[in-house]
């Protein structure tokens, strides 16, 4: 078995940069068990290794729907992530996760910014140091994140 993912990225222009919040991109990957991540062919824009990590200009939030793996930020340090775990990944913040080796994983993710989305953030108490919050496995949640990408492409 191999990685399977898919992912969009829009052209954003001047006009949806003043909106309150938009959509830069979003994808879904699935890792099976013994796979190398990051896929290879994802756009280098966004690209990371583990070893490099990287920086992004956007937030990113991540949903893991099976299996586990790890998180690592310069704020939060080493976080474990669980099926279920939503993660929220700050521009300007380095970072760097991956799946654990045995079980593999599946993530969903959506780019966002906009003026807004700080204050959003802030509101709900996700921060640097603790960006990882559990939640249940909801095919609700799952579904959001789909139509999301169902919309983008």
């Amino acid at each position: 078995m191999v990685v399977k993912h898919t992912f969009h990225y829009l052209t954003i222009t001047q006009e949806i940069k003043s909106r309150n919040l938009y959509v830069l991109g979003g994808g879904t990957t699935v890792v099976p068990a013994h796979e190398r991540y990051p896929p290879s062919d994802h756009p280098q824009h966004h690209f990371f290794s583990w070893t490099a990590g990287r920086v992004l200009t956007e937030y990113q939030l991540v949903y893991i729907t099976r299996g586990g793996g790890i998180l690592e930020s310069t704020s939060a340090g080493s976080r474990n992530i669980v099926s279920g775990d939503l993660f929220m990944l700050f521009p300007g913040e380095w970072h760097r996760y991956s799946p654990d080796e045995i079980s593999g994983w599946d993530e969903h993710w959506v780019a966002f910014q906009g003026r807004r989305v700080p204050s959003i953030i802030d509101e709900l108490g996700i921060t640097l140091d603790s960006p990882v919050f559990r939640t249940d496995i909801t095919h609700m949640l799952e579904r959001e994140f789909v139509r999301i990408e169902e919309e983008l492409s």
